[in-house]
């Protein structure tokens, strides 16, 4: 169990780490821009890795098509809460958003292919 919750920490770190860098690196310079980063994904990735983790125990086949459906979700949902909270355009924070999870995505999937977790 302690191994599960430090794999999900180091997911949502890793996360982070790396949707701030992507943010930063489109423009989004501000602190309080950092601080919705990080708040967005407290909210998002916690819930989309214990619903990924049930379906990889439940549905395995299922694995993929409900991640993509699940990401897309997220890359709404944070865009949305995004704008609200920055008060800024929703397709600006459309692509910021899917920006940053598409590299976390990717870095995600090959990180824990290559680690082998």
């Amino acid at each position: 169990m302690f191994e599960l919750i430090a794999l999900l920490l180091l997911a949502l770190f890793l996360t982070i780490i790396l949707e701030l860098f992507v943010a930063y690196f489109l423009g989004h310079k501000s602190k309080k821009m950092f601080f919705l980063v990080v708040l967005v994904n407290f909210i998002t990735n916690p819930l989309l890795n214990a619903v990924m983790l049930a379906v990889a125990l439940v549905a395995r086949n299922f694995y993929w098509p409900v991640a993509a459906v699940l990401e897309i979700v997220v890359v709404f949902a944070e865009a949305l809460m995004l704008s609200k909270f920055a008060r800024k355009d929703f397709g600006e924070m459309l692509k910021l958003s899917f920006s940053m999870n598409l590299a976390s995505f990717v870095f995600g999937l090959v990180f824990f292919t290559i680690s082998g977790v």
